[in-house]
């Protein structure tokens, strides 16, 4: 590395460090002003600034014999965990029971199912293997090219793939919110029957394609809060929303406010963490003025995350 370019990765890295502790513009003076009222209202542990929680099956795709060498299951639970934990949801640690199991296959085969058991968690998460498999053929030469062409050793044409998917659903209703699918494939020709170092490239290949839908995945499970006061301070108009620090909310982080119209879920507003954030709740400025009149008490607010290095930017 360069002299400048190390310079240039120092001030990156001490830029980043001044904006991690940066506590925002408090929100002073602030008006409270009545507001109307959701036609749906939330509910009470989006209200109460609870955090999201989530209960994870195993991981399935164990049918894949390769799936089993490489030890993808536990690499992928892990995965999952761990995008959840950043996020600033929870994991409900608990086996999953009969019953909830049993709704699920239901909900993937009729759309619809309902779970009547304990309310320990607000969505189920099911991951899944869908094909692990490295072909390695031998490249069959055709005819004209063995006439001009020096016979050698065989060339095996090794082709990796990894695919699997993260299902969503939400309890108790156990409707399927989302089911992200992922896949990586690698190719490679060489003269040996079986490609080299093949545990360690699958688990590569996993950890590359679960890469491409983690920020996809945070944002489905992201930290949500209910829209209770607006107020007037002096920067403009404010809501509160009952998520905060114990959700990993941060000052200029960004939120998406939605309503539900019509029996479905809909985008109403962009907005911007504003001032300071205390455990169970923050303040929040929307993005454009012209939608902050769309607002109503009750409706949900949920926070975006971008874990690109231009998303962390945008941040501050």
């Amino acid at each position: 590395m360069t002299m400048q370019k190390s310079g240039s990765m120092f001030m990156l890295v001490l830029t980043l460090s001044g904006c991690a502790g940066m506590t925002g513009t408090p929100v002073s003076n602030i008006r409270e002003i009545s507001f109307g009222q959701a036609e749906v209202q939330p509910l009470n542990d989006w209200i109460n600034g609870s955090r999201v929680k989530v209960v994870i099956t195993p991981t399935e795709g164990k049918e894949w014999p390769m799936v089993q060498q490489a030890m993808l299951l536990p690499l992928f639970s892990q995965a999952i965990e761990r995008a959840v934990e950043e996020s600033g949801s929870e994991v409900v640690d608990r086996s999953l029971n009969s019953s909830l199991r049993d709704e699920m296959r239901l909900a993937e085969s009729k759309g619809s199912g309902n779970f009547d058991g304990p309310a320990v968690a607000h969505f189920a998460i099911k991951p899944a293997f869908t094909k692990v498999t490295i072909d390695s053929p031998m490249e069959v030469p055709g005819m004209l090219s063995g006439l001009f062409t020096k016979k050698g050793p065989p060339v095996y044409d090794h082709d990796l793939v990894v695919e699997g998917r993260i299902r969503l659903y939400e309890i108790p209703s156990m409707k399927l919110v989302q089911t992200l699918q992922f896949k990586e494939e690698q190719k490679e020709n060489n003269n040996s029957p079986r490609l080299a170092d093949a545990d360690a490239r699958l688990r590569s290949a996993f950890e590359t394609a679960f890469e491409r839908v983690r920020n996809d995945f945070k944002n489905l499970i992201a930290p949500r809060g209910a829209i209770t006061k607006k107020g007037v301070s002096d920067s403009g108009t404010v809501f509160q929303v009952m998520m905060g620090s114990d959700q990993k909310v941060s000052p200029h982080a960004k939120v998406k406010v939605f309503s539900v119209i019509d029996g479905a879920e809909t985008q109403i507003a962009e907005g911007t963490v504003t001032g300071e954030v205390t455990p169970r709740h923050c303040w929040i400025s929307a993005d454009d003025p012209k939608s902050a009149a769309r607002i109503r008490q009750g409706d949900m607010a949920r926070l975006a995350i971008d874990d690109s290095l231009l998303g962390k930017l945008k941040v501050w």
